[in-house]
């Protein structure tokens, strides 16, 4: 949730930057490698960022240890074989 929330606001930024840099005139043909190179950039951020706070959000709630069977699942008892 946290890479498409970020990801429509850096597509709505990066819009707005593009329609209003002077940058780009300067540099003509070359702006257009030059925007593809940051908005790739921040796409990137954004995503690992988003995979970093999904991964938290894991480990706060005890969701990675559930999924590896660490934890007894809801309601169920954990079996031990003797």
């Amino acid at each position: 949730m946290v890479t498409a929330i970020g990801y429509s606001v850096a597509q709505i930024g990066f819009g707005i930057y593009t329609a209003h840099a002077n940058v780009f005139q300067i540099y003509g043909t070359l702006s257009a490698i030059f925007a593809f190179m940051l908005w790739v950039y921040y796409v990137c951020v954004i995503f690992l960022y988003g995979a970093h706070v999904s991964a938290q959000w894991e480990v706060a709630h005890g969701g990675a240890e559930r999924a590896l069977g660490r934890l007894p699942t809801r309601g169920k008892e954990r079996r031990t074989h003797r």
